[in-house]
């Protein structure tokens, strides 16, 4: 699944006024269930592009990119 991730505004305290974006709350749910993330890493993953595992953004910056799931 394609995913972009904006952070429009902070949480309150962000240290370092930026705030963690990553993999956790994503999942993929059908009729079936709940299907995990593939295990895939930047970098060593057969998929360009990949979401960020984590990542750390400030105000107005963007992310985008793959999550991957198990099929």
């Amino acid at each position: 699944m394609k995913a972009k991730v904006c952070v429009r505004k902070l949480p309150p305290g962000s240290p370092g006024h930026k705030t963690r974006v990553s993999w956790d709350p994503w999942s993929l749910t059908t009729d079936h269930g709940t299907i995990p993330m593939a295990i895939a890493q930047e970098g060593t993953s057969p998929w360009s592009d990949v979401f960020p595992e984590s990542i750390r953004l400030r105000k107005g910056e963007c992310v985008s990119g793959w999550l991957p799931f198990a099929a």
